[in-house]
């Protein structure tokens, strides 16, 4: 099974995805970390075996964002036929492949030719990795030997060894031939003979539960006699004290309608006459003394609208234009602090420009250098100083060597010549370091330059065998140089346009006249600049001082001349503006509240003196001579039917039925059994006390018997212990059968893995050792396993034939070959003479030295022969040695 193509339109991190076509057996997937070297393994898994999880909420490799994943692929299987395999996840998964121009829905099936070999088994068999070649724990690579060499081809699956070892474990925790441990089979013979000893003491205890029961039997017909003789006594005594309330109260009822005729014809007035009218009365006087507070804060408060004069009107109405002004306060004091910052800074660069002038100016600063600097191009100055001193130069250099030509002849005053040299330059180099003045500084480097000018003529002139030939030619020669001076000279003074430069530096000027210019030239730049900042900011206080005028007549205002002092006397005369207006609203505001406070109280007194005279009108029927006596025979009248109401409904409260009870008291008066008097009802309570003791005693009996019989119940009863000692022994017999079945199953699992060994690991081993001798260079050829033994693993030197035990003298390095090896044998052992799938290594090789990668590499040329070879990593130089050496096909991600 080989891929040609792969087309993601949207699986995981690869959207409208699609590799070029694959032409090699190798391929490497190149690309970054995250940039879906594993979405594309899992996509080629989705592929062969369909999605994993089938739904589109839990796939993780459904693009975020999108309602569904699709991938596909071409593919070319071990007989020359091809296929094209489609799958898509969307609310249900969908797979079909297309073979011989026919199309198969496989739905989420695995696709032709890996039915046989199980997702896991290729999730773990077929894809290796970085991780799975290191090995920090040699318990690590012995389950590693387990799942290759004894057909656990995948994680999931336990070892042999390990299901043997459990299944011995637990087949000894239920029993054990000998008494070491602690099986279940002892614990249960432990747990039966304490449960016979249980048995005997529960049949004891329940012989005396019914000793205890019979004794109760007894009290309860004790009990019953009293409760009899109590009953009947209740019963007289019941009456007695439930009728006799009643009759006394009914008689009290009686008598207390009789004094109250006549209330109910005062119902209108108010339940304490009295009382209100005192209260009417306060009241009065207080709507009175509140209608009085109230007019004199309405005239208060009407003599405060006047607070809001015409100028705080007009103040107001300009509110928005005075705030715009005050606004501003800030501003226009950060612009006199300014200007007055900017006037300093004027005045100190004037100065600056004055005393740099009367250093290099003849008769200082005038408005004629100001003119002349202004006019003077730096780069025709320097051009012009650049000309001039080269001409000068040549000049004195020719000068000096016909000097020297003249005095040749005569040693004396050729020492003399170089005296005179020497002294030049010592003098010349002395004043100039010792000078402070620019001016004395050219006037010594001058002299410093002739000197060196005239010792180097007197040299040059020394070694002239001619003497005092061509004289004339160098006359004519210098005379040209002459004018050639003059000429730059005169360049130099044109570009100064006029400036009054000393006439003594002009002379000889050189590069310290462009500096003194150019510092000239900055300083008045600096001060023009700083005029124009301060020319800005004048002319907005003056546009703001016009605007604070402006308003000052609009509001017939004066103002103090000073623009901050004007801004503040605005800012209080608003503030007052504002506070007035707010005073005058308020004012309106509150004269409203008090007319209609006004107008509340004076209806509230008129109620309240209606209210009053109808209750004096209402009582004049009663008795008495006058209103006080009036309103007491009224509360008098009140009171009895007050009284009378109260008892009535407690009679009807405390007594349901109380038409039946009057009538069972009229029939029982006259009975000799209806007790009335308090000396027969006293010693009917006597009796029934003893009655209760009795009864008491009787019951404290029966308690301490019942709770005695209820501690022995919750003992377990005989009948459940001996359910238990069945089931105990139903357990040992089951346990019996559970340990042979275990016993049974370890020999079969051990049988029949003996069994795969011998007919599979032969040829695991012998393709692995081929790989392994490829790998290693031929160091290493053959792999052994050892039954029943600690070593297990063995591995064989080709030269010596001498073997080594894997998990003792190896380095991890060639555990890891050995392991590569082991894989790729079990590869080649699981597909034999079926469909071959691809291998896939994801950064295995990376950390390998250069002999054994190169050897690996040959060895995956010879792999890719028989099935195609997936290489990713994230690495160009490992990348670059799989595209040149093998021949890779790379996919760039």
């Amino acid at each position: 099974m080989k891929f040609k193509s792969i087309k993601a339109k949207s699986f995981g991190c690869l959207e409208d995805w699609e590799s070029p076509e694959i032409t090699q057996d190798i391929i490497v997937v190149y690309g970054n970390n995250e940039a879906g070297k594993s979405t594309v393994f899992n996509m080629i898994n989705t592929l062969i075996y369909g999605w994993n999880p089938a739904s589109r909420d839990l796939n993780p490799y459904i693009p975020w964002g999108q309602s569904q994943g699709e991938c596909s692929a071409g593919l070319t299987l071990n007989d020359g036929s091809t296929m094209e395999v489609n799958r898509r996840l969307k609310s249900t998964a969908e797979g079909k492949i297309i073979k011989d121009e026919k199309l198969i829905p496989i739905g989420n099936n695995a696709i032709e030719g890996a039915e046989y070999l199980p997702r896991q088994v290729f999730d773990e068999i077929y894809s290796i990795t970085l991780e799975q070649l290191r090995f920090p724990h040699n318990s690590v690579w012995q389950k590693v030997q387990d799942q290759l060499l004894g057909g656990q081809y995948a994680s999931f699956i336990q070892p042999v060894s390990k299901v043997i070892s459990k299944l011995v474990l637990e087949s000894n925790s239920l029993w054990r031939p000998d008494r070491h441990g602690n099986p279940m089979d002892k614990k249960l013979k432990e747990e039966l003979k304490e449960l016979n000893k249980k048995l005997t003491d529960s049949l004891e205890n329940e012989k005396r539960i019914s000793g205890i029961s019979k004794r109760l039997d007894e009290i309860k017909d004790e009990i019953s006699d009293i409760i009899e003789r109590k009953s009947r006594l209740i019963f007289l005594m019941d009456k007695t004290e439930r009728l006799h309330p009643v009759k006394k109260k009914l008689q009290n009822l009686k008598e207390l309608n009789e004094k109250a005729e006549g209330a109910k014809n005062y119902d209108f007035l108010p339940q304490n006459p009295r009382e209100e009218l005192k209260r009417l009365d306060i009241k009065t006087d207080n709507l009175d003394k509140k209608l009085k507070e109230a007019v004199l804060t309405k005239n208060e408060t009407e003599s405060k609208l006047d607070v809001y004069s015409p100028l705080d009107k007009l103040i107001y109405e300009n509110r928005d234009k005075i705030k715009l002004a005050i606004k501003s306060y800030g501003q226009n004091i950060s612009d006199i602090n300014a200007a007055s910052d900017l006037s300093n800074g004027l005045l100190r660069f004037k100065d600056r420009i004055v005393n740099k002038a009367k250093e290099c100016l003849q008769g200082g600063w005038t408005s004629e250098s100001l003119k002349a600097l202004k006019a003077i191009d730096e780069a025709e100055l320097r051009a012009g100083l650049s000309s001039f001193k080269k001409a000068n130069y040549n000049y004195k250099e020719h000068n000096l060597r016909m000097a020297a030509r003249k005095s040749h002849a005569q040693a004396d005053e050729g020492i003399m010549f170089y005296i005179i040299s020497a002294l030049l330059i010592i003098i010349g180099l002395t004043s100039f370091v010792l000078s402070t003045g620019s001016l004395i500084k050219v006037i010594f480097a001058l002299v410093f330059s002739t000197g060196i000018i005239t010792l180097y003529a007197a040299y040059s002139q020394k070694s002239k065998v001619n003497k005092g030939s061509g004289l004339k030619e160098e006359e004519k020669q210098l005379r040209k140089l002459d004018t050639l001076r003059e000429e730059a000279l005169n360049k130099v003074k044109a570009s100064l346009k006029g400036l009054n430069i000393a006439a003594l530096r002009l002379e000889e000027p050189d590069d310290s006249l462009l500096v003194d210019v150019n510092t000239l030239k900055s300083l008045l730049n600096d001060w023009e600049e700083i005029k124009n900042k301060k020319d800005i900011i004048d002319k907005r206080l003056s546009k703001g001082q016009q605007e604070i005028s402006v308003l000052l007549n609009i509001l017939s205002l004066k103002g103090s001349g000073d623009i901050l002092s004007t801004i503040n006397m605005l800012d209080n005369l608003m503030d007052k503006a504002e506070e007035n207006y707010n005073i005058h609203n308020n004012c309106l505001a509150r004269l409203n509240e008090i007319q209609k406070a006004v107008e509340e109280i004076q209806k509230e007194l008129k109620e309240t003196i209606y209210l009053k005279e109808e209750i004096l009108k209402g009582i004049q029927t009663l008795d008495g001579e006058n209103n006080h006596e009036k309103l007491l025979k009224l509360e008098e009248l009140r009171d009895f039917r007050q009284r009378a109401h109260n008892i009535k409904g407690e009679l009807e409260r405390e007594y349901i039925g109380l038409e039946g009870i009057i009538e069972e008291i009229n029939k029982l008066s006259g009975q000799p059994e209806f007790i009335l008097d308090e000396e027969s009802l006293a010693r009917a309570k006597a009796e029934r006390e003893q009655l209760d003791n009795l009864l008491n005693n009787l019951n404290m009996e029966a308690g301490s018997k019942l709770k005695e019989m209820e501690q022995r119940q919750e003992e377990r009863a005989a009948d459940d212990i001996k359910g238990e000692i069945e089931s105990l022994e139903i357990l040992r017999k089951r346990n019996a059968i559970e340990r042979d079945r275990l016993q049974l199953m370890k020999n079969i699992i051990a049988f029949s893995d003996r069994k795969f060994r011998d007919e599979n690991q032969p040829d695991i081993l012998l393709r692995a050792g081929k790989y392994l001798e490829t790998i290693t260079g031929g160091r290493y050829d053959r792999l052994y396993i050892l039954e029943d033994t600690d070593t297990y693993l063995e591995v064989r030197l080709k030269d010596t034939k001498e073997t080594i035990d894997v998990n003792k003298a190896l380095s991890r390095g060639t555990k890891e070959q050995i392991y590569l090896s082991l894989r790729l044998g079990l590869l080649d052992h699981l597909d034999d003479k079926k469909e071959s799938f691809p291998l896939f290594l994801d950064e295995a090789l990376v950390n390998w030295d250069s002999f054994r990668l190169n050897n690996v590499l040959t060895l995956l040329k010879d792999i890719s022969k028989k099935r195609q070879v997936f290489i990713f990593t994230c690495h160009k130089w490992f990348k670059d040695i799989l595209e040149k050496d093998i021949k890779g096909q790379v996919i760039n991600l």
